[in-house]
Formats: structure tokens, sequence, C-alpha cells
């Protein structure tokens, strides 16, 4: 049942954002603004779009470093676009699953000490978001999304102070887990929160992290002022980019289908650009980066046989 309703309010609000982006559309006007696209500046954000996922994959290197059999560049790169391509195929997510499952079978690591990395990858990321609305607030006064990004932050540090210092709840938790491969994982998790980054480590994820997110703001600033020829300055185009950034993070659905380009309309109409006209960069925007990483994804997932069924299985040296 819980199931059910879960399903049931992701396809409303799927629809709800779809209708929305659609709404007082006319195609024909949609047609002729994809047209007026120069496929020599499609290619060029395209090969750009490629930059971040080289710099994911070095922060997740870094991340990884004395954990087992330290994976190559290579490795993490593949992980990474795994992991963005379930995630444009799959709800809640679990293309981050896929991603620990893939680097498991590729260094040995136990999933534990893997997904405490990924927990760090996306604190980071959301400490990457702060700063974004951060900017917002400085150029519109507005907190709509300060003020949430700021409450989990503060939250997601007071978790790892608390893990840190008095971890009995937890462990009284962990121990209760139903299935003991679920529990390992869990003790694996605490041990990383506890053991925390060096500041060597901790520096480098600052650093990587501030160069992915702004080369996935510069792709969706090329499209909108580049290809999509719309007059609007760096602070406009960073609250669209914070826009999407936020609809991609709430697992609704895979890949922010319907809601990315329904935030590009709301957004952009905010500052008088046409529907037709929003709606045209935001499926461009979101499609260069969708379809490769979708691509590359499934390639790796079909090569490497990867099975999400295998993340809570037992291995012999755990």
């Amino acid at each position: 049942m819980g199931t059910a309703l879960s399903w049931a309010l992701r396809a409303s609000v799927i629809a709800a954002c779809v209708t929305f982006a659609l709404w007082d559309i006319d195609l024909e006007q949609l047609v002729v603004a994809l047209q007026h696209y120069d496929l020599a500046k499609l290619g060029a954000v395209l090969t750009i779009s490629f930059v971040p996922y080289l710099t994911m994959a070095r922060r997740l290197a870094v991340l990884l470093r004395g954990i087992a059999d330290e994976p190559t560049l290579g490795i993490t790169l593949l992980a990474s676009l795994l992991a963005l391509g379930m995630n444009n195929l799959l709800p809640a997510r679990l293309g981050e699953l896929a991603k620990v499952v893939y680097l498991r079978q590729r260094c040995g690591a136990s999933s534990g000490s893997l997904m405490g990395a990924v927990f760090w990858e996306r604190f980071a990321d959301v400490h990457a978001l702060l700063c974004f609305s951060a900017l917002t607030v400085l150029g519109f006064g507005r907190t709509d999304a300060f003020a949430p990004m700021a409450i989990a932050v503060a939250a997601g540090w007071a978790g790892i102070l608390w893990a840190r210092h008095h971890p009995r709840p937890f462990e009284w938790l962990i121990k209760r887990f139903p299935v003991e491969a679920l529990a390992r994982v869990g003790r694996d998790i605490l041990r990383s929160l506890q053991r925390g980054l060096d500041w060597r480590v901790s520096a480098e994820l600052v650093s990587w992290t501030i160069v992915t997110w702004t080369f996935y703001a510069l792709h969706v600033y090329l499209v909108v002022v580049w290809i999509a020829e719309i007059d609007l300055g760096v602070l406009e185009v960073l609250t669209v980019f914070l826009g999407v950034s936020i609809g991609m993070v709430v697992p609704v659905s895979p890949g922010a289908l319907g809601i990315y380009e329904a935030i590009f309309v709301l957004v952009l109409g905010w500052y008088g650009v046409p529907p037709e006209k929003a709606l045209a960069a935001g499926l461009t925007a979101h499609m260069l980066q969708y379809l490769p990483t979708t691509v590359v994804g499934a390639v790796v997932l079909a090569r490497a046989d990867v099975s999400l069924r295998s993340f809570t299985s037992r291995r012999q040296n755990d």
C-alpha cells in the first residue's frame, strides 16, 4: 500500500510538472526556437558537459584513497557515469547503489566504506547548493532556497558530530537491523563518519566540488545565454541553475524528467521569457546531460554485469 501511494504521489508530481511546462505552449513556436539553435554551439556545450564528470571522478578517487585497492581515475569515471545513467532511468537515486556495487567489484572495498565515500560526495554537493543559494540571496534578497539548504547542512553536521562523540544510539539502532549484511554496512558507515576526513582530503574534496559545480552552472549559462540567446545576467541564470539543481536532487522522477523543464519555464518566466523559448532551453540543457550519461551508464552496466541484488551480498573478505 505504501509503495503504491509513493508511486501515485510521484506520478502526480510528474504529471503536474509536465502539464505546467506544456501549458499555453505553441508547439510551432517551440519547434522554431529549437531549429534556430546552432549545431556547432550544441556540440561545444556537449563537449564541455563532460568536464564535471571527470572532476567528479577525481573527487571520488580522492575519497577512496587507502580503501582496499585504490581505483584508477578511469574506474571512478565509469562508476560516476554509471550512477548518473542509472539515476536517469531508476527512481529514488538507485544509481548510487549501482556505483557502490561496481566499485566493490573493482577495488574490493566493503559496501559500508564505499557508502561512506558516497555520503561525503553528496554532503559536499549540498554545501555547493548552499553556496549557490547564498548568491541568490545576495543578488535578489530571496531566502526561499537558502533557508532549507542551510537547515539541511546544519542537520547534517549535527548528525556527524553526534555520531562521532555519542555513537551508542546509532550502534543500538544498527544492531536491530533485520539483515546482517545491512547491519555490517551500517557499522562501516558509522566508522567512516567517526573517522572523518583529514585536512588534505577535505581540501581536495572542497576544491573538486567547486570545480564540478562551476562547470555544471556554466553548462546552464551557455545554453541559456549562448545557445538560446536569452538576455539574462549571471545571477538570473544562477537562479535557474539553482532551481533545476534542487529539482535534480529530489528523487521524484528518474533524471528529474518533466521537473527540470518545468523549473526552466517557471524561473525564466519570472524574467519575462516566453514559455516556448524557456521550454526549448530547458529541453536542450537537460538532454545534453541526460542522453550521454544514460547511454554511457547503460553500456557500463551491461559490460560490468552489475546487479543491485549483490549490494547486500556478503563478500569473502568483509
